[in-house]
Order: C-alpha cells, then sequence, then structure tokens
C-alpha cells in the first residue's frame, strides 16, 4: 500500500512580516500582502497614525480631540454652543434687553395689524 502525504505550504503570515498596525494576507504559496489598518496610512511594512485633527476638520471655535487612530470629536469652546462642526456664539441676555427686544417686536406687530397688512 502506497501512502501520499501533503504537505502543507507554510503560512507566510506565520512570522508577522507586517507593520504591528496592518493586516497581513497569504496571497498563495509564499506570497503575502500588507495593509494598514483603518486609521493608519503607509505600505503595510510600516504604518503611521492618521491624526484626525490635523486636517483642522472643527469649527474654528471648537477643538479636536483625538479619540484613536484617524478618529477625533470636535467640541466647541466655552463661549460658542453647537456640535463642534459649527459653534455659534452664545449671547446672554439680561431680562431688560429681552423685555425691549420684545416689546420692540410686539409694537412692530401692533403697526403692521393697524396697517391692515396681517389679519389679527
Amino acid at each position: 500500500m502506497k501512502t501520499t502525504v501533503k504537505h502543507k505550504a507554510p503560512d507566510p503570515c506565520a512570522q508577522n512580516p507586517c507593520d504591528p498596525n496592518a493586516q497581513c494576507t497569504a496571497t498563495g504559496g509564499t506570497n503575502w500582502n500588507c495593509a494598514c489598518l483603518v486609521g493608519y496610512s503607509g505600505n503595510g511594512l510600516s504604518c503611521t497614525e492618521i491624526d484626525g485633527c490635523a486636517a483642522k476638520p472643527c469649527d474654528p471655535q471648537a477643538t479636536c480631540r483625538k479619540t484613536g487612530p484617524g478618529k477625533f470629536s470636535c467640541n466647541c469652546n466655552d463661549g460658542y454652543i453647537a456640535n463642534g462642526n459649527k459653534c455659534d456664539k452664545v449671547i446672554d441676555h439680561t431680562a431688560e434687553e429681552q423685555k425691549a427686544a420684545i416689546d420692540k417686536a410686539l409694537d412692530e406687530l401692533q403697526k403692521l395689524q393697524e396697517k391692515k397688512t396681517i389679519l389679527p
């Protein structure tokens, strides 16, 4: 009786030829390919973390905070409000200023009603 022994080719990725922040893919035989993981750039043998804040993605009145490779969050600075991608200045009116603005709007409304520009 004849016995045939098949030898499996060694996994070319077993030796970890890629950068620690890359994925190795065996492409057949002893060939392999390295590709940097999401959030990293390079050729797979050498990968560098992408700084998501480097491109200044936030509003000028916001602070960019790196939250991981290629990731970031934007937070509006003190005195501004919104989501960080767009920040608006917080306007803090006194009660007197608010009352004056309401009174002015009511006066304008009354004038328009007197002119019959709008219906009551």
